[in-house]
């Protein structure tokens, strides 16, 4: 299934034939083509009206492989992986930026490829970027998809008292409480460390509380 969005200014319209918008795009004007798990011939046709290099084409056409950045001159294509359903479980999406034209290829419907298009048709906001624009705004709703993701399946283990994010080289502060040593280990090796969005986890444990005081020594007045 193939979607094609084109944004003006302030303004965003869904077209049918888009390869004959191609070379009419300006400065003022941007092209997304949102295709959802596409054939062979859905692949081929893309890359011929877009001119995509041989190398596109096969990784658009192939399943396995990670994280992906490629620099063909006019475009640049990535490769992410987003949590995707109730289970969160990570999913492929294909992301080519030129500056004129945005392709999002994926196998299924992806709540943070949905979520901009709903923004970008409410306001037509996205008529105001250029392809970079588009790509950089995409990778921050991947991001908080990563986020949000991880929230929620925190969320569900009774084991975790507490969860902040962080700012700097660690995302997330987790407070985990067990009732020994064997319960530790079961919930971090087999859901803590499983967890699809999780990469790497260090972890602590308290000896014993020299102090505990709840509330912060600020004056109310």
């Amino acid at each position: 299934m193939t979607d094609a969005l084109l944004f003006r200014e302030h303004e965003a319209e869904e077209i049918d034939e888009w390869p004959e918008y191609v070379r009419k795009l300006g400065k003022s004007t941007l092209l997304w083509i949102d295709l959802e798990r596409p054939g062979d011939e859905e692949i081929a046709r893309l890359g011929e009206a877009l001119e995509l290099a041989d190398e596109s084409l096969s990784h658009l056409t192939g399943h396995d492989g990670g994280p992906h950045l490629g620099d063909f001159g006019s475009y640049l294509h990535v490769t992410a992986f987003v949590p995707r359903g109730e289970r969160h479980e990570i999913h492929r999406v294909d992301c080519l930026v030129s500056t004129s034209w945005v392709v999002t290829v994926r196998d299924g419907p992806v709540e943070v490829v949905n979520e901009l298009r709903e923004r970008a048709e409410g306001a037509g906001e996205v008529g105001r970027l250029d392809g970079l624009d588009f790509l950089a705004d995409l990778l921050t709703w991947v991001l908080e998809g990563y986020l949000r993701a991880f929230e929620a399946l925190v969320n569900t283990w009774p084991e975790v008292r507490e969860c902040h994010m962080l700012a700097g080289e660690t995302d997330f502060l987790l407070k985990v409480v067990a009732a020994d040593w064997d319960a530790y280990q079961r919930f971090l090796t087999t859901q803590l460390t499983t967890a699809p969005n999780v990469n790497h986890v260090r972890s602590s444990l308290a000896i014993r509380s020299a102090k505990w005081q709840p509330g912060v020594p600020v004056s109310a007045e």
